[in-house]
């Protein structure tokens, strides 16, 4: 009796850590990502970090903190920056990359697309500047 009540309790904690990347990966569903790709003639700036030009994915969410957007280049260029979504007014049929340019450097500045959610409208993501970059705004 006493083996049976130990391989009850076995097999229930072996079914409860099965279940926790299920219900990992079920609550991960929720939070999709969004993933866009664009292509870059020159060189730009994500924060501090140097892009060469050339082809990148912009991501959000799937995994991500909800604030963080990933750039991911050839190899191992990669950036990471805070940016935060917002709905804007008209719809853009494409996306649109847009850069500020600040003692001659092309800083990563909003992307926005085209969505169906909520209807056919267009959404934004405002990507914050770094220290380095709001220090170099205000000279």
């Amino acid at each position: 009796m006493k083996n049976l009540r130990t391989m009850v309790v076995l097999v229930g904690l072996v079914v409860l850590v099965a279940m926790v990347p299920v219900v990992a990966q079920v609550g991960g569903t929720t939070n999709s990502a969004i993933e866009l790709k664009f292509n870059s003639k020159t060189p730009f700036y994500v924060g501090d970090k140097l892009m060469d030009a050339g082809d990148y994915e912009f991501r959000n969410g799937g995994g991500l903190a909800a604030d963080t957007c990933r750039f991911e280049g050839k190899g191992k260029n990669q950036a990471v920056a805070i940016c935060h979504m917002a709905k804007v007014t008209g719809v853009t049929k494409e996306l649109e990359v847009t850069f500020s340019k600040i003692n001659g450097k092309l800083y990563v500045d909003t992307i926005k697309f085209p969505t169906e959610h909520e209807g056919n409208s267009t959404m934004t993501f405002k990507i914050e500047p770094s220290s380095s970059e709001a220090a170099a705004s205000k000279k």
